[in-house]
C-alpha cells in the first residue's frame, strides 16, 4: 500500500505505511529503500512549498508559485 501512495504522490501516507511496515520488518531492504525515497521526496516538496510561498509573499499574483504550493501541499498531506 505504501508503495502505490507513493506512486500516486501521497507521500504522507507512503511514509505512514511503510514506516509500519518497516516496524514489522525492520531488515528488509526494499522497505528501507521506498522509505528512504519518500523522505527525500518528502524533503523536496516541503522545500517547494516553502520556495512557492516566499514567491507568493513577493507577488501574490504569481499563479506558478500558486500551483506549485498546490501541488507540494497534495504530496505532503
Amino acid at each position: 500500500r505504501g508503495v502505490a501512495h507513493l506512486k500516486a504522490e501521497n507521500l504522507e501516507e507512503a511514509r505512514q505505511d511503510l514506516e509500519k511496515v518497516q516496524k514489522e520488518n525492520p531488515e528488509d531492504s526494499v522497505v528501507r529503500q521506498q522509505l528512504k525515497i519518500v523522505r527525500q521526496r518528502l524533503e523536496e516538496k516541503q522545500e517547494m512549498k516553502e520556495d512557492a510561498n516566499q514567491k507568493l509573499r513577493e507577488n501574490p499574483r504569481d499563479t506558478k508559485a500558486l500551483i506549485r504550493k498546490a501541488d507540494a501541499a497534495k504530496s505532503l498531506g
